[in-house]
């Protein structure tokens, strides 16, 4: 009897670490191509991808990565097409001409415009009366000077992998922070930006796939270390009841179609939830993966028309760290040499923090070259630690969306122009929610 073919699943970018978790829930039982402008992305360095095509980059041209993408997909044959960061914007807007292609499961664009913007996410929870740390929303030189109580974050509406969020403690700090934003270009009124007070509580991640509304499974996770612009390095899996039905709300009320992810912070104390971001998109799925939920299949099937029925619960518990990314964290943080090399010795015997806990990234056991990249950062960071910086802006320029890209998003492509918001996505509200 022949075997089966394994479903061609197309990744849309390979860059974020995302990307690789998702190799590791998928790579044993599909054949796997990935998108990507960078040869050195980390995704390609793994033995789960088939084929690596080397493709526009999607922030500076998102129409031409639309049509690349079109013309892969017409001149081959994928089963699904699965994004996996920001590009999900542009896809989002093509997903009528994408999806009559490969399977495709992404929601409306009203929808994703309602989680790929902080702003947007803000005013949806006040819609639905979710609870969010005090924020107000701005856009001018004058409504960001404040006054304010301190210490406040300040966002930008856009923003991936803690760009674009700054903590403020005082008057001076805020007005050397305006104007830098002035400086840039960013501050002329065509930009929202969120002032918000701390979260009170754990910081915690939620990811859930969803069938046109309803919950298909889900799975959430504790920060035990934050690191690079605020990500948690290192989770420990939990369940908070609370979180799962805000969720469950939210994803009713977008009709949303497809992976989503959430951000918040839950008290012991009072056992009461804040959300502060929301993402229309899968996060990095290993410490789902060992807990028992494997929320890439999910997507893949849900994308396929499969049937499904909705996933238990995983187990709690389950510890996991970003080894690599925790050594960029403390390179950020000015750690030395010498401390770096502290770091990977902790690491290499499982001390503290890599205690019972199994990295998420670098898996040899599944797949050795998954060293490749965590050999490469290491090296250029025990040579110049300052070098962090700059490894992770040319990384994350790969997929995160710009404001110039979301503009030209919602311009529409091929003189197409942007749906209107809709009023059953998010009632108006005063720029100042609670």
């Amino acid at each position: 009897m022949s075997q089966a073919r394994q479903p061609r699943v197309l990744l849309t970018e390979g860059s974020s670490c995302t990307a690789r978790t998702v190799l590791y829930a998928l790579g044993c039982d599909h054949t796997i191509d990935i998108l990507d402008p960078s040869p050195i992305c980390q995704g390609r360095f793994s033995r789960y991808v088939h084929r690596w095509i080397r493709s526009p980059r999607f922030a500076a041209d998102p129409s031409a990565f639309v049509e690349f993408l079109v013309d892969i997909l017409q001149r081959e044959q994928y089963d699904v097409v699965f994004p996996t960061h920001e590009e999900i914007f542009a896809i989002a807007r093509a997903q009528d001409r994408i999806g009559r292609l490969a399977g495709l499961a992404v929601s409306s664009f009203e929808a994703v415009d309602c989680l790929i913007s902080k702003a947007n996410f803000s005013r949806l929870l006040t819609s639905l009366d979710i609870p969010q740390p005090e924020t107000t929303i701005v856009s001018t030189v004058a409504a960001l000077a404040g006054p304010w109580d301190f210490p406040v974050y300040i966002k930008s509406a856009l923003g991936t992998a803690g760009n674009g969020v700054r903590l403020v403690h005082n008057d001076d700090e805020l007005r050397a922070y305006i104007e830098s934003l002035q400086l840039a270009g960013r501050l002329d009124g065509s930009l929202d930006y969120l002032v918000q007070r701390p979260a009170v509580g754990t910081h915690g991640s939620i990811s859930a796939v969803f069938y046109y509304g309803q919950m298909m499974g889900w799975h959430s996770c504790a920060a035990r270390r934050l690191g690079v612009g605020g990500a948690p390095m290192a989770h420990v899996s939990t369940h908070h009841p609370v979180v799962v039905d805000y969720i469950g709300q939210i994803g009713e009320h977008l009709n949303w179609h497809g992976a989503a992810f959430f951000d918040f912070f839950y008290d012991e104390r009072t056992g009461q939830a804040m959300f502060i971001e929301g993402n229309p998109r899968i996060w990095q799925t290993v410490n789902g993966l060992w807990s028992g939920v494997n929320l890439s299949k999910l997507v893949v099937d849900i994308s396929m028309n499969k049937s499904v029925s909705p996933l238990p619960p995983g187990r709690v518990g389950v510890r996991t760290h970003e080894a690599y990314l925790m050594l960029m964290t403390r390179a950020m943080e000015g750690a030395t040499r010498r401390q770096l090399m502290g770091e990977l010795a902790r690491c290499w015997k499982r001390k503290g923090l890599y205690s019972a806990s199994q990295d998420e990234l670098t898996r040899l056991q599944d797949d050795w070259m998954s060293c490749i990249p965590f050999t490469a950062i290491a090296a250029q960071l025990l040579v110049s630690p300052r070098s962090a910086l700059r490894i992770v802006a040319n990384t994350v320029e790969n997929y995160a969306l710009s404001p110039q890209a979301s503009q030209i998003i919602r311009a529409g492509f091929d003189g197409e122009t942007a749906p209107s918001q809709s009023a059953t996505i998010y009632e108006s509200v005063n720029s100042a929610t609670r």
